[in-house]
Formats: structure tokens, C-alpha cells, sequence
């Protein structure tokens, strides 16, 4: 019975490590459907969740008087919408590049630092800027998604040097067999993102 404990116990680290980057990926993208901002300017206060701001379509203060291309959610679009639809794309492309390879702390990063960027974008806004509980959550889980793919490369870096093996260096058409999935993903996470900024801020 002891023995049996202790191996749960110790598979749940390892499980955690295996596809908790997944797991925080995906509740970082689920995040994106909670409140992320709300913000007011020349009488104007508009609300948005995260998904709404990624795909431009904030809703419009009732009272605002301005016209459509005037109003303050069009600006916050503008300034803004970009930055939180790269943050969701690299997020989900990530979720799928975890699954399917066991990679995707690079997909993290790029989510993480694209939330970043927008929050120095509100940072130098003229507009009063309240950030919402939503961006804080999909910013920790993000965090902690590139902590543990930080603390897996240390650790196994570290186990190589204890071992004192070091991997030589593979040939270049095996380099690229393993890299060239990851380059794939990540070109087309940037294409999407691109067709996407382009028909949304169109339609918008």
C-alpha cells in the first residue's frame, strides 16, 4: 500500500511537467473571455473582455455621441487589438505545439511578452486605463507557463552535467527534422495573425 502511494505521488510532478504547460496555455486562453479593461476618455468609457478586444469588437459607449471611426472603442482597437490577438494566437498555437511535440515554451514566451506590449501600450495612453482581473489571470498563467518550461531546460541541463555527457552537437538534417515542426508552427501562428489583424481591422 506504501508503495503504491509513493509513485502517485511522485507522478504527479512529472505529470505536471509534462502537460501542465498545455494546461496554463489553455487557461490563459480561456482568460481572454474574462473582463480585460475598461477604459475612459472625453467622456467616453468603454468595457471589453479580452476576446473582445482581440477580435475588435469592443462595444461602444451608449452615450458617446461620436461617429462610427470616432468613438473611443475604435481607438482602443487601433492601439490595442493587435496586441491582444497576438497574445491569444501564440496561446492557443502553443496548446497545440505542447500536445503534439511536447514543445511550446517559445509560443509562451511570444503570448507573454505580446500581453506585455500591451500593457506598456496602455501605459503611455492618454486615456485613463483600469486593467480588469481577466488580464491578470491570462498574464500569471502565462508566467507560470514559462516558469516551467524555464525550470525543465534548467533541470535537464543540469542532470546532463551531473551525468558529465555532453550531447554532441547532431547532424544539420536531423537538427532540422526536429526544428522545422516548430518553424512551421510558428510561421504559420504569425500568418494567422496577420490575415486575421488585416480582415478584422477592415470590417471594423
Amino acid at each position: 500500500m506504501s508503495t503504491v502511494t509513493h509513485e502517485t505521488t511522485g507522478d504527479a510532478p512529472a505529470f505536471f511537467r509534462r502537460h501542465g504547460i498545455a494546461l496554463l496555455l489553455t487557461a490563459a486562453s480561456l482568460a481572454f473571455f474574462l473582463p480585460f479593461g475598461t477604459v475612459a476618455c472625453d467622456g467616453e468609457v468603454v468595457h471589453f473582455t479580452g476576446m473582445e478586444l482581440a477580435t475588435r469588437q469592443v462595444p461602444p459607449d451608449p452615450d458617446s455621441r461620436n461617429a462610427p471611426g470616432d468613438r473611443l472603442d475604435d481607438e482602443v482597437e487601433a492601439d490595442a487589438g493587435t496586441y491582444a490577438l497576438m497574445a491569444l494566437v501564440f496561446a492557443i498555437v502553443g496548446v497545440g505545439a505542447v500536445t503534439w511535440r511536447g514543445l511550446g515554451g517559445g509560443f509562451a514566451v511570444a503570448s507573454l511578452l505580446s500581453l506585455v506590449l500591451l500593457l506598456l501600450d496602455a501605459g503611455v495612453s492618454m486615456a485613463d486605463v483600469q486593467i480588469e482581473g481577466g488580464y491578470w489571470l491570462a498574464l500569471a498563467l502565462l508566467f507560470g507557463a514559462v516558469t516551467i518550461r524555464g525550470r525543465s531546460r534548467w533541470r535537464a541541463r543540469r542532470e546532463r552535467r551531473r551525468a558529465g555527457s555532453s550531447s554532441p552537437r547532431p547532424p544539420f538534417p536531423q537538427w532540422l527534422r526536429r526544428h522545422a515542426p516548430s518553424w512551421a508552427l510558428g510561421v504559420a501562428a504569425v500568418s494567422v495573425i496577420v490575415v486575421l489583424n488585416a480582415a478584422l481591422s477592415s470590417g471594423s
